[in-house]
């Protein structure tokens, strides 16, 4: 059997600073008791066959909790599926009194860390998630 790669996009920086992060709708978030200026965030895990068994034989979790503070829970609460790479590139700079470069850098790495974890899908314009198109179709 032959398995064919998808081709990723090749993003140039104008076409990336235009994509659009969204939150993954199956996360739970809520802010932390001790701490309010603390957001949890949770997030089920989806393991292969394999791993899947193993962990239901140890009894492990299904989840993982990530705790958001300052900086990185402006950049999570700004992942709206509006506001594009650029968009919060520019709220770092107006809160944050960063340079452009700055800005971006940090933005495209914690950007690329939430994917990584599974939080949010960055999407080039004009591309909405599976899970808000089948949304779509079902309101019509």
């Amino acid at each position: 059997m032959i398995r064919s790669k998808k081709k990723k996009p090749v993003l140039d920086a104008e076409m990336q600073l235009h994509t659009v992060p969204y939150r993954n709708t199956n996360v739970k978030t809520w802010p932390l008791e001790k701490d309010p200026k603390t957001l949890v965030v949770e997030v089920k895990l989806k393991p292969g066959p394999l791993l899947a068994l193993t962990m239901k034989v140890l009894k492990a979790r299904n989840h993982k909790k990530y705790s958001l503070v300052g900086l990185s829970r402006t950049m999570y609460e700004e992942v709206d599926g509006k506001n594009t790479v650029e968009d919060l590139i520019n709220i770092l700079i107006r809160e944050f009194k960063l340079t452009f470069l700055e800005s971006r850098a940090l933005t495209l790495k914690y950007l690329s860390d939430l994917m990584t974890r599974g939080l949010i899908v960055v999407l080039p314009p004009g591309e909405v998630p599976e899970s808000l198109s089948m949304q779509k179709k079902i309101k019509k």
